[in-house]
């Protein structure tokens, strides 16, 4: 389960950029839509998944990208390169509004006057693009902006559309209206059958309640419960805060902690405070049906875990909530039981997380925030920022001792120049956590053979990594665009190659060479 970017901070961000549109190359033209391998960019702005898959958008110089790792020996080795599945997205000029995964598929909507969404299937590992057939209307606005997966459906939060239902396996689209019983399929939809547009009624925000019985439909004015057994619509969720000095002004986002069993709901709220307006993050009290505060200012993005624990990610640091990143644990249980909300914010602990053993500052921008669980009490930490995908495999909240522990950091390696003008190791800093480090390289003579050696600081040598290998020139074949074959050129920090011990920390020197007279030295740091 996966709480993503709040959709109302989120628009900004992905208005305020080109982001993703996927087609992929058999139905367009253009070169520039295509598939190929490896991560697309380092500049990544939110993320969604499940615990064996997950999606990443990028933002790239030419234009937008997604990018996706699936499976379980694919995730095990996140920073490899070439376990990475990406879509270059410049043949497509609109940006995305939101994606989610389910039952094998992954499905986003598309800010287009055409009303797009894409659908990736697992199973065939294709893409399709759908136009949602909405009557011609001028007044009316159809733009989904938020999509929710449940019991094997598909909803999309279509402004003033509605709700809307999409059946993958039978491709049946049906329009669901605030208040209504009932559902139109969206093929015979006419303008006439919709309310009149009202900002304040219109559908922004949809979840999964988790309860097997309904979902939770966001407008403005109201938080509606739709059954979808039945189509009716429940609005008894009050709409009013326990502190009698707040007036509830609109709904912003809502969503639910599925790893609660009690199911309790929380929201961003706009609110007056004093005649000033505000957004906070709020939960709801079923006992005295009303919201109660919990922080302010509200996250940006949101990532709940077991035993009450959720990540937050705000834009900046604040002096009420600490660091851009905090992990928090709600000690209020049952939504019934007023206590203090929030027990405990970890300072700056995922900071120095990103920062050891990278040699790296905090990213400029972190954008988004995602833990998912495994069948343990453990599971996968992802923080995308500007600086590449931060990755904990064995996350638990309630341990205190991750706090010294360095992420792994997933990177786009920089282009590399032929004739090894420019070599490196990737990670530069060898520790027991991230334990090996590969040669980046690319050369220029096609085909030449390759031998790689590592030598300590008085240049006596180390190990031989690969002695006269064939390998092929990156602008000819090579994987990525280099010449690197990754499951052989490694160092995994011992002496006489793979079998020895392990060498003492320090500066340690590598050597490339080719028999076409090639040559490169670089550094490589062991540290402990």
């Amino acid at each position: 389960m996966r709480i993503s970017s709040i959709t109302a901070i989120k628009r900004i961000l992905l208005f305020a950029v080109w982001c993703v549109c996927v087609a992929p190359s058999f139905l367009y033209a253009r070169e520039e839509c295509r598939q190929s391998y490896g991560l697309t960019s380092n500049d990544v702005l939110w993320l969604a998944g499940n615990v064996d898959t997950l999606w990443m958008v990028t933002r790239k110089d030419d234009g937008p990208a997604l990018n996706m790792i699936s499976g379980k020996a694919a995730m095990a080795d996140p920073a490899a390169e070439d376990n990475w599945w990406s879509y270059s997205l410049s043949c497509r000029q609109e940006g995305i509004n939101d994606l989610a995964v389910g039952g094998g598929r992954a499905v986003a909507s598309l800010d287009s006057s055409k009303n797009v969404i894409w659908v990736y299937e697992h199973s065939t590992s294709r893409i399709r693009e759908y136009a949602l057939p909405w009557p011609e209307d001028t007044v009316r606005t159809f733009v989904v902006y938020d999509i929710a997966y449940y019991g094997g459906k598909f909803f999309f939060a279509a402004l003033d559309g509605g709700l809307v239902r999409w059946n993958p396996d039978t491709d049946e689209k049906t329009v669901f209206v605030p208040a209504r019983r009932g559902g139109v399929r969206l093929s015979t939809l006419v303008a006439d059958s919709l309310p009149q547009p009202d900002t304040l009624l219109r559908v922004t925000g949809v979840e999964a309640s988790a309860d097997g019985a309904s979902l939770l439909v966001v407008t403005p004015a109201r938080l509606w419960r739709f059954s979808e057994s039945d189509s009716s619509w429940d609005s008894s969720t009050a709409s009013v805060m326990d502190d009698a000095a707040l007036d509830f002004l609109r709904y912003e986002h809502v969503f639910v902690n599925r790893f609660d069993p009690s199911l309790p709901i929380y929201g961003i709220l706009s609110f007056k405070d004093g005649g000033e307006e505000r957004q906070a993050f709020f939960k709801y009290n079923r006992l005295t049906r009303s919201w109660h505060f919990m922080f302010d200012p509200a996250p940006k993005a949101l990532s709940f875990a077991p035993g009450g624990y959720f990540y937050a990610l705000f834009d900046d640091y604040n002096a009420n909530v600490g660091n851009i990143i905090s992990q928090y644990r709600d000690t209020l249980g049952d939504s019934g039981v007023i206590r203090q909300p929030v027990a405990t914010a970890s300072s700056g602990r995922f900071h120095r997380r990103m920062t050891r053993a990278h040699d790296i500052d905090v990213p400029d921008l972190i954008n988004d925030v995602i833990y998912l669980p495994r069948k343990d009490s453990t599971g996968y930490l992802w923080i995308a920022s500007s600086e590449g995908l931060f990755f904990s495999a064995d996350e638990c909240p309630y341990r205190s001792d991750k706090d010294t522990m360095p992420f792994t950091l997933v990177k786009r390696a920089p282009s590399v120049d032929a004739g090894l003008a420019k070599t490196y190791a990737r990670p530069g800093i060898m520790t027991p956590i991230n334990g090996s480090c590969k040669f980046i390289y690319n050369i220029g003579a096609d085909k030449a053979n390759v031998t790689i050696r590592v030598y300590d600081y008085n240049m006596d040598l180390v190990t031989t990594i690969i002695e006269k290998r064939p390998r092929l020139s990156g602008l000819n074949g090579g994987p990525l665009g280099r010449s690197t074959v990754e499951s052989e050129d490694f160092w995994d920090g011992t002496k006489n190659n793979r079998g020895g011990r392990p060498v003492s920390p320090g500066v340690y020197y590598y050597k490339i060479t080719t028999d076409s007279g090639e040559r490169a030295f670089g550094k490589i740091v062991v540290a402990r």
